[in-house]
């Protein structure tokens, strides 16, 4: 069987499914008040499960979207010439701290996942004051979301990309972040928890 890379439309598989009713176990136990989830269908499907196993109603943010990527690679083989040129060019655009690259002009450019994972952190900061929340989002926004929040938003671009290339959350891992705010710092309480999935 070919590996492809997803697309936006792309659902959950068998092992997904099985993976989000074992995350949304352990979610019961933490008594959240909200549950956020990404339109996107992966993480929309994960946060059904979640919200059955919790009893709360989903509220879609758009803005936990993954990273949009051109069409041009969107559910193309892993193999493909066109997706190692994807891989090839991004990295050194990675190496160099070019943060406004696009592939062949398309997509979002780190520069413009920065200010949307900014964005996510004033919206929970402020919309969700005090409340526990799960938020239902995908790999690498999680990765920048993450590093946005322990590193603050005036890291530098060297931070943000050691921090991303060291980082890889499990599909239905559990990161916890707690807000305080009277210093409106964000903490990091548990980094890519994936227990419940061995």
């Amino acid at each position: 069987m070919e590996n492809k890379r997803q697309t936006p439309l792309t659902p959950l598989g068998e092992l997904g499914r099985e993976q989000a009713r074992a995350v949304a176990k352990k979610l019961k136990s933490i008594d959240a008040d909200v549950l956020l989830s990404s339109d996107w269908p992966r993480a929309l499907q994960t946060a059904e499960v979640i919200s059955k196993e919790t009893g709360l109603n989903i509220h879609i943010f758009h803005n936990l979207h993954e990273q949009d990527v051109p069409e041009i690679v969107q559910g193309i083989p892993d193999d493909s010439e066109i997706n190692l040129r994807f891989i090839h060019e991004r990295t050194k655009a990675g190496k160099v701290l070019d943060f406004n690259w696009k592939f062949e002009g398309e997509g979002e450019s780190m520069s413009e996942l920065l200010l949307r994972a900014k964005d996510v952190c004033n919206t929970l900061a402020t919309e969700y004051k005090n409340k526990k929340i799960i938020a239902v989002t995908h790999g690498i926004f999680i990765a920048i979301l993450v590093a946005t929040m322990i590193f603050g938003f005036d890291a530098d671009k060297k931070t943000i990309v050691d921090f991303f290339k060291a980082f890889h959350h499990h599909n239905a891992g559990l990161s916890v972040l707690d807000y305080d705010e009277d210093s409106g710092q964000w903490s990091l309480v548990c980094l890519n928890d994936h227990s419940h999935l061995i």
